[in-house]
């Protein structure tokens, strides 16, 4: 048995799976997971990781603490699985960032998890 679905994103955009086998494979409890990224404190980079249960639009932003907007890392749809995304300490402009404590938050239609990381210069 084998199973192809498509999921449009946004116009010229889509996402296609194919699946083989009865069952719909399992990648977790069925919960959005965002471990802490990593690493944290972090000089330059650090990889936001985050585990879907299912075939979800995906939304991954980086505040400041004060709650001001630097960047959004992605948003569109995404398979069931671990997926990474890499935070160049820089914000949606292309500059750099600079030390501090900043929230990113990882959010599906259903659910969102918000983590704190430092980045030091």
């Amino acid at each position: 048995l084998s199973e192809l679905s498509a999921f449009v994103d946004e116009p010229g955009s889509y996402v296609l799976l194919r699946r083989t086998g009865p069952e719909t494979p399992d990648y977790g409890s069925g919960a959005l997971r965002v471990p802490q990224n990593s690493p944290n404190p972090f000089v330059g980079s650090t990889s936001i990781v985050f585990g879907l249960p299912a075939v979800s639009r995906v939304r991954a932003r980086i505040v400041s603490v004060e709650g001001r907007a630097v960047r959004t890392l992605s948003y569109g749809v995404f398979p069931p699985g671990v997926h990474s995304l890499e935070w160049d300490g820089k914000d949606s402009q292309g500059r750099p960032v600079g030390s501090g404590v900043y929230l990113y938050t990882i959010s599906t239609e259903s659910e969102s998890v918000t983590r704190k990381m430092v980045m030091l210069q």
